[in-house]
């Protein structure tokens, strides 16, 4: 093999480990923004509807119109209940109860839609949030394959209830789950210091 062959050969080896470098390191950028969004005592999870598909969401036709999902989890019969329940809120932290799944959307980004004091943005890779989707998902309650619905009485934003897989209580809040699947994921949180929503939120500011 001559020379000039053998500095081909080298040059392309070059630029076969630049494409390689460069594809992993595009999953691992953190360049897409989740939303942390609070109402009143709950927090959920807020990511564009394209991001969210992209990454192995479910598809939500009640959804078709919106821009952006949000998906909250909490107790059943405290986070279905229209206004506020001291008994409900009481039962929910005492002992284990079964749990929903709230789905809804925003047809701006939720910094265009709600106040900013109630939105948190973060950064996470395409890595990360092909993780978080995943897990999210997973606390969807499936029979054959297909969530089950709890109500299309959702509290706004085109929401509806699903049933979910997981116990509330205690240590278990609304809040906590919501940290909980950002810590999986690789954000600096602690569960254990978001039983609030502003404890949460300080945490991520």
């Amino acid at each position: 093999m001559t020379v000039k062959s053998l500095n081909k050969y080298h040059l392309i080896l070059v630029f076969s480990f630049l494409i390689i470098d460069l594809s992993v390191d595009a999953g691992e950028l953190d360049e897409i923004p989740v939303y942390v969004v609070s109402h009143a005592w709950h927090t959920g999870i807020s990511i564009s509807m394209e991001d969210w598909e992209k990454a192995g969401g479910e598809h939500f036709p009640h959804l078709e119109e919106m821009a952006f999902i949000e998906l909250g989890w909490g107790d059943e019969r405290y986070y279905t209940h229209r206004g506020f329940s001291l008994w409900l809120g009481i039962r929910a932290l005492l002992w284990p109860t079964s749990s929903v799944m709230h789905v809804s959307g925003f047809l701006q980004s939720p910094e265009k839609s709600l106040t900013q004091e109630r939105v948190t943005k973060i950064y996470i890779s395409q890595n990360e949030l092909k993780s978080l989707v995943s897990k999210l998902m997973g606390y969807f309650t499936k029979v054959d394959g297909q969530i089950v619905e709890f109500s299309d009485q959702g509290l706004y934003g085109m929401g509806i209830f699903y049933e979910s897989t997981a116990s509330y209580h205690l240590f278990h809040t609304c809040n906590v789950w919501t940290a909980r699947r950002l810590r999986e994921i690789g954000v600096e949180v602690r569960p254990w210091r978001s039983i609030t929503v502003r404890g949460l939120v300080r945490q991520l500011q």
